[in-house]
């Protein structure tokens, strides 16, 4: 009972680890999820499930089966060595992938031979194996002495006192019974738990390195914003913070992952607001514009776009500067932003003088009709700067559909887009909306 829980656990680390290669794609999750598996069915076999449950009816495949999946368990430790250690070639490396590659073709052919000689083959070259794969680890830690790293070589370390153990049992050194099983299981245990945590350290430190390359372009986009400097101050104080609890508290390592993801998050909030107008800014809308195309498709409703442009924005700055063209931005969006009553509906500075407004769920009509009331409220607004009452007009182009193509959302700007530039084209100071008039 409790050696099948201990099976079962390991199985759901290799499930989880497959998992996580499926959601982020990185290939060490998914060597260390097909090693765990491997390793789980291996676990079955020296146990006696195997011949129980899977083939009861061909007891031969026990004996083959136990040193093949110990090879290819050594096999696929070479690419998940190349991808938490990247060694650079040298002499060791090379002969290392010599032997390797021999060991994987021997293992094509070693099927025709008996069962006795397949596992003194396997007792024979797979310590060597695992003794290259050890060394070469280790040399990697000297020159980088990190976690994942450091729980590689420990992970190989466990695997190789089991292949010794195995050969001492095989051998008639000691008599291989559930006593010790024990003794393997515990071995082959810590073995897929530091493969496990040297790949989740590996992909914590993979997103510490993004975390630190956002932070740095965050820093120089918004060294004139104020509002963005007291915020990065803010998580470079809380970041360290974080480090300081964590080298006081190793085992609060949950809790500190947990608060630094969260950061993390409010990092991309800040990605996703425009510094001038504090409306959602193009990387949100594209992200949003999927979401929203994918939910239209689903529920079969219609999605709105409205592109609208500042009319003649460039005379306004040579008119008047620069600044002020900034305060008649932040006038539109502020207006654009106080027309739009639900929450999903959504105002985004597009670009330069450009905005876009998202309204899921929405009628072509109903989209026309908030257009026409953000186009009337700015053409009678204006924006007094010193004492200077400055009006202009905006256009507006409407796009309307049931997205059908989740895979081209684009489709919705482009459309709304033509509408704007028939707007500008024809007078101005108006909305329409696509397919344009003929």
């Amino acid at each position: 009972m409790v050696y099948g829980l201990f099976i079962g656990f390991v199985f759901s680390l290799a499930v989880s680890c497959l998992v996580l290669y499926g959601f982020s794609h990185k290939r060490y999750f998914a060597y260390a999820g097909v090693i765990t598996l491997t390793l789980g069915f291996l676990l079955l076999y020296l146990c006696g499930f195997g011949i129980r449950y899977l083939h009861p009816n061909i007891p031969g495949i026990q004996q083959i089966m136990i040193p093949i999946l110990l090879m290819l368990v050594t096999l696929l430790f070479l690419p998940l060595q190349r991808q938490i250690c990247q060694p650079t070639n040298s002499k060791l490396f090379n002969v290392q992938r010599i032997i390797t590659n021999l060991f994987a073709i021997s293992i094509l052919f070693i099927w025709m031979l008996p069962s006795s000689t397949i596992t003194l083959f396997c007792l024979i070259t797979t310590p060597i194996i695992l003794s290259f794969y050890t060394v070469t680890t280790f040399s990697c830690i000297r020159k980088n002495a990190s976690k994942p790293n450091k729980a590689l070589a420990l992970s190989l370390v466990f695997f190789l006192v089991v292949m010794l153990y195995l050969i001492a049992a095989v051998m008639g050194l000691y008599a291989f019974n559930r006593g010790t099983l024990a003794f393997v299981f515990i071995c082959f245990f810590s073995c897929t738990f530091c493969l496990c945590y040297c790949v989740m350290k590996l992909f914590i430190l993979e997103r510490d390195e993004q975390v630190i390359t956002q932070q740095t372009l965050i820093a120089k986009n918004a060294a004139q914003d104020t509002l963005l400097k007291e915020r990065f101050a803010l998580q470079e104080k809380t970041s360290q913070e974080l480090e300081t609890q964590v080298n006081e508290r190793t085992f609060e390592l949950q809790v500190t992952l947990r608060e630094l993801e969260e950061k993390n998050q409010e990092l991309e909030q800040l990605n996703t607001e425009d510094a001038l107008t504090g409306i959602k800014n193009r990387r949100f809308f594209d992200k949003k514009l999927v979401m929203e195309s994918r939910r239209s498709r689903r529920e079969q409703t219609p999605l709105s776009i409205i592109m609208l442009d500042i009319d003649r924005f460039k005379a306004i700055n040579d008119t008047y500067g620069h600044p002020t063209g900034d305060q008649v931005i932040k006038a539109v969006a502020s207006i654009i932003k106080n027309r739009l009553k639900r929450p999903l509906d959504e105002v985004v500075r597009y670009g330069g003088e450009e905005f876009v407004v998202l309204l899921p769920n929405t009628e072509n009509k109903g989209a026309y009709d908030i257009a026409e009331q953000i186009r009337q409220t700015i053409a009678q607004s204006g924006v007094v700067v010193d004492g200077t009452d400055i009006k202009f007009t905006i256009s507006a182009g409407v796009y309307t559909d049931v997205a059908n193509d989740i895979n081209n959302p684009e489709i919705f700007t482009e459309c709304a887009d033509k509408a704007l530039y028939y707007a500008k084209q024809h007078g101005r100071n108006q909305v329409i909306t696509f397919p344009t008039p003929q």
